[in-house]
Order: C-alpha cells, then sequence, then structure tokens
C-alpha cells in the first residue's frame, strides 16, 4: 500500500464517521418535525446512523493500528486489519434500518408487525451467514456459504418488490419517489455484500483491491444507511404535515373563544 492509498482509505473513514454523526444529530433535532406515530421510526434511524459512525471509528482506530506511515513509506504493524465491527454495523443498522421502512408505509398493524419481523430475519441472516464465508479456507465452503447467504438476500429483494410493492405504490404521491428512491437504494448497497464475499474466491488480494473493498463498503455505508435514513426522515416529514397543520389549527383558540 503507498501513502496515497492509505491516506484515502483514512479520509474515507474519517468522512463516514463525520456524515453518520451529522445524520444522528440531525435526526435527533428534527424528530419533533413529524407526526406522533412517526417518531418512534425515526429513533430507530438515529440509532442506525449511531451504530454505523461508531464502527467507522472502531474500523479507523483498527487501520490506524494496522498500518503507520515512515516517512513517504506505508508498513504493516504486524497487527491484521479486522473490519468485524463493519459486520456489527449491519446486523444492527440494516434490519432497523428496514423495519422503520415498513413503518412509514402505514400499514395496518399485524400486517406491519409480521413485514418487521420478515424483513428484520432475513437481513440478519444475510448478515451472519456472509461471515463463514469469510473465514472459510477452502472455496467449496466459501461458495457454498456465499450461495447460502445469497438466498436471504434474494427472499428481501421479493418482499420489497413483491410483497410490499402495492403498499409503495399506495403511498401519498408527495412521498412516493422518496420510498421507492430509499427501497431502490437499500437493494442496490446490500448487492455490493455479496460481490466484496466473491472476491476472496478469486484470490484477489493486492493493495488496489483491499483499497476498492474497503472505500467501496463505506460509500455503500454511507448511501445505505447515512443516506436512506434522511430520505426516509423526508418521507416522514412529508406525511406528517396534514397532521401537524391539524395539531397547530386545533391549538390556535377561536375567534369566538377570544372574545368570550
Amino acid at each position: 500500500m503507498n501513502l496515497g492509498q492509505f491516506t484515502l482509505i483514512e479520509t474515507v473513514f474519517s468522512f463516514a464517521i463525520c456524515a453518520m454523526g451529522a445524520a444522528t444529530l440531525f435526526l435527533i433535532q428534527q424528530r419533533r418535525e413529524v407526526a406522533q406515530r412517526f417518531r418512534a421510526p425515526i429513533a430507530m434511524l438515529s440509532v442506525v446512523t449511531v451504530v454505523s459512525g461508531y464502527s467507522y471509528v472502531r474500523l479507523l482506530e483498527g487501520f490506524n493500528r494496522a498500518f503507520i506511515v515512515t516517512g513517504s513509506a506505508v508498513q504493516g504493524t504486524g497487527q491484521p486489519f479486522d473490519d468485524t465491527f463493519r459486520f456489527g454495523g449491519w446486523l444492527i443498522g440494516f434490519p432497523m434500518l428496514l423495519i422503520a421502512f415498513v413503518s412509514l408505509l402505514d400499514l395496518p398493524v399485524r400486517p406491519a408487525r409480521l413485514r418487521c419481523l420478515i424483513l428484520g430475519f432475513l437481513t440478519a441472516e444475510t448478515v451472519l451467514l456472509s461471515c463463514p464465508a469469510q473465514m472459510a479456507v477452502t472455496p467449496e465452503a466459501r461458495w457454498i456459504w456465499w450461495t447460502v447467504s445469497f438466498v436471504p438476500f434474494m427472499l428481501i429483494v421479493v418482499q420489497l418488490y413483491g410483497s410490499l410493492a402495492r403498499s409503495v405504490l399506495q403511498q401519498p404521491a408527495e412521498v412516493r419517489s422518496l420510498i421507492g428512491l430509499v427501497r431502490t437504494l437499500a437493494i442496490l448497497v446490500w448487492f455490493v455484500h455479496p460481490l466484496r464475499d466473491i472476491l476472496p474466491f478469486l484470490d484477489i488480494v493486492s493493495a488496489d483491491a483491499f483499497v476498492i473493498v474497503q472505500t467501496g463498503l463505506a460509500l455503500a455505508d454511507l448511501v445505505g444507511q447515512g443516506l436512506c435514513a434522511v430520505l426516509l426522515y423526508m418521507a416522514a416529514a412529508r406525511k406528517s404535515q396534514p397532521t401537524l397543520l391539524d395539531d397547530v389549527a386545533g391549538s390556535v383558540p377561536s375567534r369566538q373563544n377570544i372574545h368570550a
């Protein structure tokens, strides 16, 4: 790894920390600008960005322990770069993101709970099953675990574009495009992870591959968690406008009451 590659990874990790922190502060500050029924999903989204930001704090610490700059050269310290904190961020963040997504669709209570349970389980299973694929020592075992972990991912796609497609289309016009965009971005970002799991099978272990993987995953997390969280807040805020206007109108005393 050269100095430019080292600086790029360090900069991207630092930017991810700042961006997730900013998204968290924004969501916390603006949580009262949505209707009461949407405040729990917004709180969940702030947890998503907090967990993701913390995982990148630990990733940056691990990266700086694994590599050291001496003059213009980058040398390994002998300590391996451990990115398991990223898996922890995915395991918590992505299920909560999809649960918040479902909560914003205003489904009836029982169907909403069922969809949240299904999507939360499938996303957690996808992350957990990808871990053995990374740790497998033989190509055959790696491909088996990769295939197994790809199954729940495809089921997530079926849920979002099949079972929930009608609910997305029934959303108000002013939020339909936002919710549809979040759904598309979530799937595209999730598809990055199976691609990342393929690289060890192809024996791509160069410094360039390491840089591409680390920066690519960081950008995917920024889009799939940070940006999607903000977009879902925007959808909730737009859906809340009629409710908030009614609350304001109800709190303003009428002219008759004023004169009385």
